[in-house]
């Protein structure tokens, strides 16, 4: 968000937009008019989109880890059977 915010937000609240959705929203109430409202809308794209990106991430982590524990199982599987084998 940092490149996002509108002209002609104060340098001194700017810092506290750019930390969380609750600062900005704080921020934004105190704007006057039209500039809080794009401040606010600003706030909220910036955090819908890190959302976003956050749950894809997870959700390709989750599925290499899915992979890879079925990799794994699969492997111990085939040990335990060529154990089972050898032994008998």
């Amino acid at each position: 968000m940092t490149a996002a915010l509108p002209n002609g937000v104060p340098d001194d609240v700017s810092e506290v937009a750019r930390g969380t959705l609750g600062g900005a929203t704080a921020v934004a109430e105190g704007l006057p008019g039209q500039l809080g409202a794009t401040l606010l809308g600003t706030a909220r794209d910036a955090f819908t989109q890190a959302f976003v990106m956050t749950a894809a991430v997870n959700a390709v982590l989750v599925l290499v880890t899915a992979i890879v524990a079925i990799a794994m199982l699969r492997h111990a599987q085939s040990a335990a059977r060529a154990s089972e084998s050898s032994a008998a």
